[in-house]
């Protein structure tokens, strides 16, 4: 198939990932990898689709492995919203994994990125990083640099409800623009928090 083929089978297993129908996503991304020929730009979009629904389904050896690779080809061609998709999630699935300190330097690298870019383009993939950081009580952190995205979305809104410390806020935005898995990400954290805050 065509380049542009093979990015609308990847764009289609993200939308299915983020819409939590993750049999779809996982075969999509498995295609897309399959079918592709060179190493490409939304090659972080498949491994990422990966490593999410491994991640979430207990094969832990199958998420570590498809988060390095998402990893270090974001660091390879340093475009930025896949590194700091890329750095988002690998830092959520680390913390995830029970490496929290690990997930605390992926969140100190990001932040780095976000403090070298001059403006920002907050796409889904980025919530990652957002509830990463609010499960590290580092969200606030990374909201500081929410005044220089390219244009306002849900996303953007969602980022700036953690950020600021309103997650079911935030859970609520996402749910209604139909991020389930991300929905899902940060009523979890938010539960969490709340568990820990409670004597």
């Amino acid at each position: 198939g065509s380049r542009l083929e093979h990015w609308l089978v990847v764009e289609c297993a993200l939308d299915d990932y983020i819409a939590g129908n993750w049999d779809a996503a996982i075969v999509g991304a498995t295609s897309y990898l399959e079918h592709r020929g060179v190493r490409q730009f939304m090659d972080t979009v498949a491994y990422q689709v990966l490593a999410a629904t491994a991640a979430a389904r207990g094969d832990g050896a199958a998420a570590e492995a498809h988060a390095r690779v998402l990893l270090d080809g974001a660091r390879e061609n340093r475009e930025p919203q896949a590194l700091l998709g890329s750095l988002g999630e690998s830092a959520r699935l680390a913390l995830e994994a029970g490496e929290r300190e690990r997930s605390q330097t992926l969140i100190d690298e990001l932040a780095a990125a976000y403090s070298a870019f001059e403006r920002l383009e907050v796409d889904v993939a980025q919530l990652s990083a957002f509830v990463a950081a609010a499960a590290l009580d580092r969200a606030e952190e990374l909201g500081a640099h929410l005044d220089k995205v390219a244009y306002r979305s849900p996303w953007v809104e969602a980022c700036t409800h953690i950020a600021e410390g309103r997650l079911d806020e935030a859970g609520d935005t996402l749910h209604a623009h139909e991020a389930l898995a991300y929905a899902a990400m940060v009523r979890l954290v938010a539960a969490e928090l709340a568990g820990r805050e409670t004597p």
